[in-house]
């Protein structure tokens, strides 16, 4: 399809779990189902109505930049295949070796590994707080850092972050548009998208389309 992407959405829908996030190893391909039960917790999807192109454009030079950054890390000397290799200890080193861009671009990726790993502990642990923030933390990254916010993305997460009973917010996916994420309390969750409905209309002048979801199992075949 021309798209040098992933592995994420089509192991999300081939093997989601339901009750259960996916926690992705994209080199090994490893799996991890980390329990999100429905009765504590929705996935509200909104989508911003800004169509994206991945082919082109923004998603590219991101994948571009994030190669670059590792190869002039190699250069310098550093163990590194890939910026997966690397850890916020290194941030200093790459500070001094990187242009301003790919160090924007490198720090996202190295501080979203490791939210990774703490989104996935605070899920186990239940401490769903702690994970609304550290959405609201990669959410911050993508706009500054990586760069591939809009307009109507910042205002949708700003919009539900403001909402009583939302854990945490960000966009999804690779940015340039799309859809956002929100992480609800489950009795607020039909509060919470009227509210971010219909401030993003106040805004915008439409209404945005939103859907209540919760973690299921992925795709099977269904006997005829």
């Amino acid at each position: 399809m021309g798209v040098g992407c992933g592995i994420m959405d089509q192991f999300a829908s081939a093997l989601g779990r339901r009750d259960h996030a996916l926690r992705i190893d994209c080199r090994s391909q490893a799996v991890t189902h980390v329990p999100l039960p429905r009765d504590r917790v929705r996935i509200l999807i909104v989508h911003s109505g800004v169509r994206r192109a991945l082919a082109q454009g923004g998603y590219v030079e991101r994948r571009d930049a994030c190669r670059a950054a590792a190869a002039e890390a190699r250069a310098a000397g550093m163990p590194v295949d890939a910026l997966r290799d690397l850890g916020e200890g290194d941030l200093p080193a790459l500070e001094r070796i990187l242009a301003p861009v790919l160090l924007r671009r490198a720090r996202h990726v190295i501080r979203e590994n490791a939210r990774v790993e703490r989104f996935c502990a605070d899920l186990a642990a239940g401490d769903l707080a702690a994970c609304g923030a550290r959405l609201r933390e990669g959410m911050r990254s993508l706009r500054e850092d990586f760069e591939v916010s809009t307009p109507e993305l910042d205002a949708l997460c700003e919009l539900g972050d403001a909402q009583p009973g939302v854990y945490g917010s960000r966009l999804t996916g690779a940015g340039f548009g799309g859809c956002t994420l929100h992480l609800v309390e489950a009795q607020a969750v039909e509060t919470a998208a009227a509210g971010i409905a219909g401030g993003f209309e106040a805004r915008f002048g439409r209404r945005p389309p939103v859907w209540v979801t919760a973690a299921s199992d992925g795709a099977e075949a269904l006997a005829p």
